[in-house]
């Protein structure tokens, strides 16, 4: 028995775990945690029509639905302390490291795009064409300018790969074209300090910064600045300044991150007139998810052993398949919920009740899309490991 769930062990983590260079075991961990936040999101807005007004349960939607979205905020800040960790050690060309890049997002985005574009047309109740035809519509979104311009997305979620790309396209260009690599780390760590401070003040002075002609709002896209706080966290880090041992300041990272969840409730609310309650809320969550990351990833207190837990590990490498398709499997569960779980008999039970059901459909619509397309053609070979 011992030797059948040691061998189901091995095959589960040559399924899931991956190897790479400067691999963080809790790094993959945060990731999970992030999606898991994403998710709440889908799960409290679908499933809304549940809750009754007033009850505990319609003010934990309302809630869930605003502090959920910051999970897209920490893969920013995670991708800013990864990939910019890469773009330091590149050897190549600007252009190869883009094209690596560009490997990483494209495979599982054009095959999860395929399954949208499909199902759009088998139903044409579903598509939102705007105007100007269905076929720029599609080539907008495969080009990945929605998010940072302000177009609609045929995958909504589709929205934060604008962001990323947009990172890609910046970091060769500092990293190689202004010689970044070079600097000293101070230089370095001043030259992000200035941008972010230069764009927060932009930001006030000029906002939202209309281009005429083109759907982009220049000094609006204060989520970039998540990137920075990754940026800065591995520059922390990589000086030797390791995260302490003890649980005390582990603690006191997840208590900054959890006050600065809560605070994005009432930041979200659109009374608040722009550009306060959005800079606020990225200044927040970006010194959170850097502290986060500081206690985490470099100590090994109860905070790294949390965020090594395997199932959350698993779910966390898996995490990008998991955002772009998960959508699918909360619209299966409502499409089931609404036949099997009526929202007139089953009340405030049904919107528990769906809870992991929307967690285990998106997982089974995730798992396709990551053994055959986001596994083989964009990221490594996972090696056979028992430990």
């Amino acid at each position: 028995m011992f030797a059948r769930c040691t061998a189901a062990r091995i095959r589960l983590t040559a399924l899931f775990e991956l190897d790479g260079p400067g691999r963080i075991v809790p790094m993959e961990g945060l990731r999970g945690v992030a999606i898991l936040m994403v998710l709440l999101v889908h799960h409290a807005f679908q499933f809304r029509g549940w809750t009754e007004g007033g009850s505990w349960t319609a003010g934990y939607a309302v809630v869930a639905h605003s502090i959920g979205q910051a999970g897209v905020d920490l893969f920013f800040a995670i991708s800013g302390y990864l990939v910019y960790s890469l773009a330091l050690k590149w050897r190549g060309t600007p252009a190869g490291f883009i094209g690596r890049r560009l490997r990483r997002i494209y495979p599982p985005f054009l095959a999860a795009m395929a399954v949208y574009v499909a199902l759009l047309l088998a139903v044409p109740g579903w598509a939102k064409w705007p105007e100007g035809g269905a076929f720029w519509f599609v080539v907008r979104s495969l080009l990945l300018l929605p998010g940072v311009f302000g177009i609609e997305p045929v995958m909504t979620v589709a929205w934060s790969l604008s962001y990323e790309l947009a990172f890609y396209l910046a970091l060769p260009l500092l990293t190689a074209g202004l010689g970044m690599a070079k600097w000293p780390r101070r230089g370095r760590i001043a030259a992000i300090c200035a941008a972010a401070g230069a764009y927060c003040a932009a930001s006030i002075i000029w906002f939202p910064g209309r281009l005429e002609g083109i759907p982009y709002e220049l000094w609006n896209r204060p989520r970039f600045l998540l990137f920075a706080a990754g940026m800065l966290a591995w520059e922390r880090l990589d000086a030797g300044r390791m995260g302490s041992r003890r649980g005390w300041p582990q603690a006191c990272a997840a208590l900054f991150m959890g006050c600065a969840l809560a605070a994005c409730h009432p930041l979200s609310n659109p009374a608040y007139q722009q550009p306060w309650p959005s800079l606020v809320r990225v200044v927040l969550l970006g010194a959170a998810s850097f502290g986060l990351m500081q206690a985490a990833f470099g100590g090994q207190g109860w905070l790294s052993r949390a965020l090594s837990w395997s199932p959350l590990r698993y779910l966390g490498n898996c995490s990008y398949s998991f955002y772009l398709v998960h959508s699918l499997g909360v619209h299966a569960t409502v499409v089931a919920a609404q036949r099997w779980m009526p929202a007139a008999q089953w009340g405030e039970a049904g919107f528990w009740a769906a809870l992991p059901l929307t967690l285990a459909a998106a997982s089974a619509v995730t798992l396709p899309l990551f053994l055959f397309i986001e596994r083989p053609f964009s990221l490594r070979r996972p090696a056979l490991k028992a430990g």
